[in-house]
């Protein structure tokens, strides 16, 4: 897959490289002064991912972000596994990084 599109853009506009961070070869953008993060885990792979990859920048970083966890369940009826899919991936999450997930 080529990803150079997602990286042109940061460069194109001119993003601030101290909020600009590089993970296997893609910029991950992240203001190392924020104290206080939202993330909407789902329990897909998306968003579990990528809080796993923010927890893992917060703690290289050496930062004191804290990241507060959100879950809907929003689908319910047609996906009736993805709340408890969520809380496992939340517990996995508190497990792995108890300093920064709230």
């Amino acid at each position: 897959m080529n990803d150079s599109l997602n990286n042109l853009s940061y460069t194109h506009f001119d993003v601030d490289k101290d909020i600009l961070h590089v993970i296997d070869g893609e910029y991950f953008v992240f203001d190392p002064t924020v104290k206080n993060v939202g993330v909407n885990l789902s329990g897909g792979a998306d968003s579990a991912c990528g809080t796993a990859l923010l927890c893992k920048l917060i703690t290289e970083l050496g930062c004191d972000t804290k990241i507060t966890v959100i879950t809907h369940n929003r689908c319910w009826n047609t996906r009736p596994w993805q709340l408890p899919i969520s809380l496992d991936v939340y517990n996995k999450l508190v497990e792995m990084f108890p300093k920064i997930i709230v």
